[in-house]
This record gives C-alpha cells, structure tokens and sequence, in this order.
C-alpha cells in the first residue's frame, strides 16, 4: 500500500534502505522499479531535543523534534514528536514568474480577466478596464494587463504535528508483546 512518510516524526527514524531493483515479488506489483523503508528506533534511552530554522526571501521553515525512551530488563517506551512550520511561498514574492514574458523575447500570458470586471460592449471590439474607465484599449493579448495567478502561493503554508509511541515487553524467551501508536 501506498502511505505517507511524514506521518513518522524524523527524529524516531533509525534507518532508511533504499532496495534500487525491482522488488515486486516480496512488496507486490506496486515495487517494480524499487522500495523505500523507513525504519524506526526499536528503542531508545535518553532524551533528544532537535531544532532547526531555514529562511530566504520571503519564505522561513522551523522543525523541532523531541524523543525520550527508556530501556528496562525485558521492555522498552519510546516517545517521538515532530513539529514543522513553513510559510507560504506567494506567486507575487517571485517577479521572475510574471505572466508577461515580453521582455525576454517572449509572450504576454496575462488575461482580461480582471477585478473589477472588465467590460467589452456588444461582445467585441475594445475594452473597458472597469465599470468607470473612459477610454478602451485593443482586445489584443499584448494589452492583457490581469494576471490571476498572483493571488496564488507557490508552496502553500504548511503545519505539520507527529507522534510515535513504542512499547515493547518480552514475557520469556518465546513471547514479545509490542505497540506502536502513530498520529
């Protein structure tokens, strides 16, 4: 089955195996060009705190990341959480993406589709930019001087929590009792 790996906080990831070949016989028909495994901490002893911060031009990421375990005779609690936060990357912070490419040789890919509306008389012919505008300019893609696509992010915002809990006991030689709780 297809799943989400960011529902496993990072800091509770032991080891990552990459199988590069094809391995539809053990994973079935979905594994044909290769497999991914995350494999998480069996145990852990101690506490970990991880923090980190990126940021760039009107865009910033944090993650943070807590794990505390204990190990007994014959058992194990583990406990994992992440917590990551990245800002929204908006269209309008990156003037390299402007609809119009007329300055690079290009074309001009901005619409009529403006707000206010803007308003053609009789269906054809020049238009008006708004309701109260006074004169008209050509219906010709050169003149589009709306680009919607502003309005929009690039990378929206994105709050991520995760929690993995681990518990193992052993009852003699022959029987482990284990349970993993993710949300």
């Amino acid at each position: 089955p297809l799943s989400d790996p960011n529902i496993i906080p990072p800091i509770a990831v032991g080891r990552v195996e990459v199988l590069a070949e094809g391995a539809s016989s053990i994973y079935g028909s979905d594994a044909v060009a290769g497999v991914i495994n995350f494999i998480t901490r069996r145990n852990y002893d101690g506490f970990m705190v991880t923090a980190q911060a990126g940021f760039g031009d009107e865009y910033s990421t944090k993650n943070a990341g807590l794990l505390w375990g204990t190990v007994w005779d014959q058992g194990s609690a583990m406990v994992a959480y992440a917590h990551s936060d990245r800002s929204a990357l908006a269209r309008r912070d990156r003037p390299e993406l402007d609809a119009d490419h007329r300055d690079r040789g290009g074309t001009n890919f901005k619409s009529f589709n403006c707000a206010p509306a803007t308003i053609q008389p009789g269906g054809a012919g020049n238009i008006f930019l708004s309701a109260t505008a006074t004169t008209s300019i050509a219906n010709t893609t050169p003149n589009s001087p709306c680009d919607n696509s502003i309005y929009g992010d690039l990378l929206p915002r994105e709050v991520r929590d995760n929690v993995m809990a681990k518990l193992s006991q052993e009852f003699g030689e022959r029987l482990t009792v284990g349970m993993d709780f993710v949300f």
